[in-house]
């Protein structure tokens, strides 16, 4: 999400749910390519069975070229502007790009509000795919209050009830760094540049799956560890607010903890 000119008038970049959308569905239609395909041929050679993902160049649907063009025609669908991306927006936007490629028959969409893990982890083991939006809130004065929120893809859960869950995180690449995860090719830190624009996960053969311990209060699910300090969700406050928590919204950070709510 941090490339191009993804950012708003206050340097926030914003584009965090057309990156994990477009995650989710350039691995789904790779599933799928997979099984279609007679021969599966990696870019630069062009294989390209199934139309859930199409190439926006004289290149494969899955070659690094095609990132930049389908996040930002995602934007477009999920009604991404400088606030980011409300789940209603978002739920509406991916039912026209599946209308639109004229796949809508063959999908279910569900949106659903404060996901219980056992729900995450069944829809994961079942192969689908699933888009979180976090919350970041601060117990304030008045008690708790929203900050902002990200939005992640989850590709992986913890078997067994393990209260875990991977991420795959347009904004942090932890597991390659050394945190709990799985990362791909199978060397740490593989190379970013020390200023944005960062492209090196375009290229799908690099992956970094963030792993978090889960724990459940009475009315949610909240992610340990997730934002230790406040400069690690600074970008995000006043971003991706669904309508249900805008009076509880604020932008004034308090200097307490941060707590990380799957909204």
């Amino acid at each position: 999400m941090q490339q191009a000119d993804w950012y708003n008038d206050d340097d926030q970049w914003n584009y965090d749910a057309p990156a994990a959308f477009a995650n989710s569905i350039w691995w789904m239609d790779s599933r799928f390519e997979q099984e279609l395909a007679p021969t599966v041929v990696p870019p630069p050679e062009v294989s390209d069975h199934y139309d859930l993902l199409v190439a926006y160049g004289p290149w494969d649907d899955h070659a690094e070229e095609n990132v930049q063009p389908f996040i930002e025609d995602l934007a477009d669908y999920l009604g991404t502007t400088d606030e980011g991306t409300t789940p209603l927006h978002a739920f509406d936007g991916v039912l026209t790009y599946l209308e639109d490629q004229e796949l809508d028959d063959q999908y279910t969409t569900t949106w659903r509000r404060n996901p219980s893990l056992d729900w995450i982890r069944s829809e994961v083991l079942r192969c689908e795919d699933v888009m979180l939006l976090l919350g970041f809130w601060e117990n304030q004065a008045d008690g708790l209050v929203r900050l902002g929120g990200h939005w992640v893809t989850a590709p992986g859960v913890g078997c067994d009830h393990e209260p875990l869950i991977g991420l795959s995180d347009p904004w942090f690449d932890r597991a390659e760094h050394g945190w709990p995860g799985d990362w791909r090719p199978n060397v740490r830190a593989h190379p970013h540049p020390p200023e944005p624009p960062d492209t090196v996960h375009n290229d799908a053969a690099y992956l970094s799956h963030d792993l978090y311990r889960v724990f459940r209060t009475a009315n949610d699910h909240r992610l340990a560890g997730y934002a230790p300090d406040f400069a690690d969700v600074q970008n995000f406050v006043g971003l991706n607010v669904p309508a249900d928590y805008l009076p509880d919204q604020t932008t004034d950070y308090d200097g307490g903890e941060i707590t990380t709510i799957i909204e």
